[in-house]
This record gives structure tokens, sequence and C-alpha cells, in this order.
């Protein structure tokens, strides 16, 4: 017995040489219920979720008044228990995320209780939000406006916003002039308020959307006469910007000029689109992207020569082909349109992966990367497993290859 109580004794003696510094870090990759959880396992853990500069509310589901009521008298707790454990001195609230299920008739509470939260957390210096307000319908979806609080969050560096409108939204007096990482899965834009946010983000490095509609095809906001207000120059500080699942057709490719990465996914990446009499043009404007080094693209062979031959410095090259877009665009028929000039990047070029090659049909880019990138040192093919008339290391055995150390592998 005196054994077993003197190894409790030695356990709790090294919970209790634990720093609070570390003790909080730990903490802080919890929920904030969580983190209060943790004041019953030991009195160590009493009152440390305090000292946590990030406010976590995640997996919650609000059905009625009752759980509404429920969560908003959490999170005030917390505001205040957070208040009250150094009265006069400064709390950060650094990093704020709030992701709830709510029905469609108890968004609106949500959405003014959210108000006043932001408001304080402005107040701790706050620098990381995440909102995600999903509504729970049975007969459609509601997309929240996002709360005018989030004007007031000027010192954010980052930023994720999921399954909200900012359709008419006002950005006067708006500046994100801190932020570094940009996160949109899901937000409803017109082509107003797209250029009017972003105008807004002069200093974001990294830019993710996902699942947005960015094709403005019915909206005029893109002709001369309305875009007199905004800018469309090129964001300057962009290092790297992921589009996937989004409609992009009109999106104004010359704000990502300056990006050194891009990552498309998107079904309807097509720079051509069929005219009166049957023929194609090209209708996606492509700038120059001369800081560009990785591109990783997913659709049909045309539209990544369309953008390699405006990439001059493209190092790294990932294309994963788009089968159900390659015969939606006539495509499948074995007939590959080279460009009239080798693109500049053919010289560049070091690292290339080529994915979901089908049949011998889809040999010609391949047999065009390698006749024409002359530095180009390994280049890995994908082959969709299953297919039949795949091809195989014999297909390109009498292949030409520009570069004398290219190494092919297959996976």
């Amino acid at each position: 017995m005196l054994r077993r109580s003197s190894r409790l004794s030695r356990r709790q003696d090294r919970i209790s040489e634990i720093p609070d510094e570390v003790l909080t870090h730990i903490l802080s990759f919890l929920t904030t219920r969580s983190a209060i959880g943790t004041s019953l396992l030991a009195k160590r853990f009493r009152g440390v979720w305090l000292n946590v500069e990030s406010i976590v509310v995640m997996g919650e589901y609000v059905s009625d008044h009752i759980s509404d009521h429920r969560l908003k008298r959490f999170i005030d707790h917390v505001m205040e228990k957070r208040e009250e454990a150094a009265p006069g001195e400064f709390h950060p609230i650094k990093s704020f995320c709030f992701e709830v299920k709510y029905f469609a008739r108890d968004m609106a509470l949500g959405l003014s209780h959210l108000a006043s939260w932001l408001t304080i957390s402005i107040k701790k210096n706050l620098q990381n939000l995440r909102l995600h307000m999903k509504s729970i319908s049975c007969y459609n979806v509601i997309y929240p406006m996002l709360p005018m609080a989030v004007s007031g969050c000027k010192g954010l560096v980052d930023l994720e916003l999921v399954h909200f409108s900012l359709v008419g939204f006002s950005f006067d007096g708006i500046e994100f002039s801190l932020l570094q990482n940009l996160v949109l899965k899901l937000v409803l834009f017109d082509s107003k308020s797209f250029l009017a946010f972003l105008a807004k983000c002069k200093a974001v490095k990294k830019l993710k959307l996902i699942g947005i509609d960015l094709s403005f095809e019915k909206d005029k906001s893109f002709e001369k006469d309305s875009t007199e207000d905004f800018s469309i120059d090129p964001l300057p500080k962009l290092n790297s910007a992921v589009f996937s699942e989004c409609s992009l057709h009109n999106f104004p490719f010359q704000l990502l000029a300056l990006s050194e990465s891009l990552h498309f996914s998107c079904e309807d990446f097509n720079p051509y689109k069929l005219i009166e009499d049957g023929s194609a043009m090209a209708f996606l404007q492509i700038p120059t992207f001369e800081r560009l080094k990785s591109l990783n693209f997913k659709g049909t062979r045309d539209s990544v020569l369309q953008i390699l031959s405006c990439s001059p410095n493209l190092q790294i090259l990932i294309f994963t082909q788009d089968s159900f877009a390659t015969e939606w665009n006539g495509e499948d028929d074995g007939n590959f349109v080279k460009p009239d000039n080798i693109p500049k990047c053919m010289s560049s070029i070091t690292n290339c992966i080529v994915q979901s090659i089908i049949t011998t049909r889809d040999m010609s880019l391949l047999n065009y990367l390698l006749g024409n990138a002359v530095n180009l040192r390994t280049l890995d093919i994908g082959i969709e497993k299953g297919k039949s008339k795949s091809i195989s290391e014999k297909d390109l055995s009498d292949t030409w290859k520009a570069s004398r150390i290219c190494e092919v592998t297959f996976s």
C-alpha cells in the first residue's frame, strides 16, 4: 500500500513539475469545452485553461432555442471567467474558432451571439479566425451573411470562412492589411463582392478556395464600365493559390500573376468555348506567370498547354488528366494540337508527374514533354490500372528525349 501511494505521489510530482507554458500549449490543441474538462483530472490542471490564448467551439449542434441558450451561456461564461482570472490585466484571445451546426430557424440568433463574441475577441488581439455556421434544413441550404463585426478584425493573420454569403456585403472601412493566409470554402460571391474583398487583402501569401462559383457569367461587374472602382492588379505578396471544385469561367487570373505555386483541380477549367460556326476560340485571359515555379493542374491537355505557354520559369509540373473533361471537349479522338511555339518553360522544367494516363492515345502529351523539356530530370507516369490498352515502358522506348538525364518511371 505504501509503495502504491509513493508511486502515485511521484506521478503527481511529475505533473506538478510541468511548466504552465507547456500545459497551456497542450490544452491549446483541444476545444475549449474539453480544455475546461481537464480541470477534473488533477488539481494541477485547475485554471490552466484560462491561460489558453484561443477559444475553440467545434462539434456543437443547435436544434432549438434551448440548445442555443446553453451554447450562448457557455461561451459567455468562458469570456467572464477569463476576465475574473486576471482583473485589470490584458488576457489575449489570439485565435477564435466557431464551427456550429444550426437549424435554419435558429441561424439569426446564432449570428447575433457570434457578433458579440467577435467584438470581445477583436479587443483581445484576435489574429486567427475560423467561422463555419452550417444550416441544417430539409428543404434548402441557407448561407448566412457574414457578421459585420468581422470588419473590425484588422489584426487578422489567418482567416477561414466556410458556408457564408458575401453577396452585397459592404467592405467600406475594412482593411485586412496583415492577413497572410485566406481560406474560403462554400462562400457565395458575386464579382463585385469578390473583387472588393480581395482588394482588402493585399498582404495575402496563401490563398485557398474550395467549392466556390467564380464564373460570374451572368454578372456584368467584370465589364469595363463596372470595374472602374476595383483593381484587378496582381496580389503583390501571393506565394501560392489553390482552387478546388471551383467554377472559373471569366475568372480574373491576373490576380494570380505573381504567385510561385498554383494548384487547379476544377472540372470546368477549359480555355476554349464553341462559337456559332462550331469552331473553338480561346476565352480565358491567362496572364504571364513570371514567378510560377510549381503547377499542380487537373484538366485537359489543351488547358495545361495554355498555362505552360504563360509560365516561362516553371520547374515542377504535376498534371492529372481529367478523362471526363477530355471526352466532353473532344480530345479523346487522339488529335493532339501542338502549340505553334515551344513554351519557354520547356527549358526550365526539371520534374514532371503525369497522372491518370489511360490509353496509348494519351502518349501525345508524354511525347511532347519528353521531346522538348531539355532539362527534365524525372518523369513519373501514373497509369489508371484496370484500363484496356494502357501504355507501358515499351511504348516510350522509341520516343526521342531532349534531356539525356531524364529518368522515366511508372506508378
